[in-house]
């Protein structure tokens, strides 16, 4: 090849390599900014993922205390009715109990509102209520079976 093809390949791609260095710098920075922007929306995510676990975990927390509290205070007030059936006295003259076990059923629906895969739920209720309308009903064959209830509630988060 002669000098005059040769100056004039070099002088094109002198030229293409003026021309092509702003664009190549340009889609180098804006590849930059958007693997920066990616990087921010990450983040982003992994922060409302992260409040929203601790969002969830603090609604399952409360609502296990207010059903263990509920399921707490039915349990004591049928057995103060159990213990004034047992004496021979008229239960619940003041509708405690009604009003606890109404409590008690809202915070189980609540509970199981929360999120029926997350928070296991047991209760022990009706043998409590059985046991309870044995004594009330004062069959003698079940009298001595009376003091004997269980646990209203075990509930694990």
């Amino acid at each position: 090849m002669n000098t005059g093809v040769i100056a004039l390949l070099v002088a094109v791609v002198g030229v293409a390599g003026t021309l092509l260095a702003p664009i190549t710098t340009a889609w180098v920075g804006s590849r930059a900014r958007r693997q920066e922007f990616e990087l921010q929306q990450r983040a982003d995510q992994a922060t409302r993922r992260l409040e929203e676990a601790q969002q969830n975990l603090e609604r399952r927390r409360d609502t296990y205390v207010a059903l263990n509290s509920s399921a707490r205070l039915y349990r004591m007030l049928m057995m103060e009715d159990l213990h004034a059936l047992r004496k021979g006295a008229a239960p619940d003259a003041n509708g405690d109990t009604d009003a606890a076990r109404v409590e008690f059923q809202n915070t189980y629906a609540q509970a199981g509102d929360v999120s029926a895969a997350d928070l296991n739920v047991v209760v022990v209720v009706p043998a409590a209520v059985r046991e309870g309308g044995r004594c009330g009903r004062g069959d003698a064959g079940h009298r001595r079976s009376c003091h004997i209830l269980p646990s209203c509630a075990v509930v694990s988060v």
